[in-house]
């Protein structure tokens, strides 16, 4: 059961009958859990024994969590029957934007305010588009719930495996081992996967050995008269076999 600590609702030891959300707007992050805080006063006096919290959208109302009844896996009742009416929603979907409202008792008489559920993804935005070897870019992990702010913790992936937190991952001095797929998420909560960022960092081509004892047998050696250096005939004849 979630405590409303941080909330002062002094109507709820008044004869005034309502129902309440601290936030009437709430933005969370497709794959994360979500709590609607929620408080009524309950002025019949009486046990609770009937509540309910329903799901409204495009003018349609379905129930998602009824007590006495129904028992959902992601939609859990985080109150008590007095004044606490939260809800916890697990595993977000972007089905599940659109507005809610509690009810008990079933009472109709009583005022119920609608509560809106916005579902956003991660994403990630990339300082540069092309990226050359030995340049420093910036990965920057996007969640618009957080208004920019960075106040939720970040993980970052590359081809799947962990490589750093926060909400920016500075690569520096990059090369072709920087070269890959990079996905953020929030800390522990690995449903909350962004969007692919592809890394693919241009390097300049150096030639190895090879390539030079290559250039120098098919462009040097036809230089020299093979009939005064047999030596080197068999040789070049060996060599080219290898090419």
């Amino acid at each position: 059961m979630l405590k409303l600590l941080n909330f002062s609702f002094p109507d709820v030891f008044s004869n005034k009958c309502f129902v309440d959300y601290p936030q009437q707007t709430i933005c969370a992050v497709r794959g994360s859990s979500v709590v609607f805080f929620c408080i009524f006063n309950n002025i019949e006096k009486q046990e609770v024994k009937k509540f309910m919290w329903a799901y409204v959208k495009s003018s349609k109302v379905r129930l998602i969590l009824n007590y006495p009844g129904n028992v959902s896996e992601r939609f859990e009742y985080a109150g008590d029957k007095e004044h606490n009416c939260s809800l916890k929603i697990h595993k977000v979907k972007h089905y599940d934007a659109g507005k809610y409202f509690f009810r008990y008792n079933t009472n109709k008489r009583c005022p119920t305010k609608l509560l809106v559920l916005n579902v956003i993804d991660l994403n990630i935005s990339m300082q540069k588009e092309t990226i050359k070897e030995g340049d420093s870019v910036n990965l920057t992990c996007k969640n618009r719930c957080d208004g920019g702010e960075g106040s939720y913790g970040y993980s970052w992936f590359k081809d799947g495996e962990a490589v750093n937190e926060g909400p920016v991952l500075h690569l520096t001095n990059v090369s072709s081992k920087h070269s890959g797929n990079y996905t953020c998420s929030l800390k522990m909560k690995n449903r909350t996967t962004s969007g692919v960022a592809h890394v693919d960092v241009e390097c300049e081509y150096q030639p190895e050995q090879k390539d030079f004892d290559v250039y120098r047998i098919t462009h040097l050696l036809p230089l020299i008269d093979l009939k005064w250096m047999p030596q080197f005939a068999s040789f070049h004849a060996f060599a080219l076999q290898g090419i």
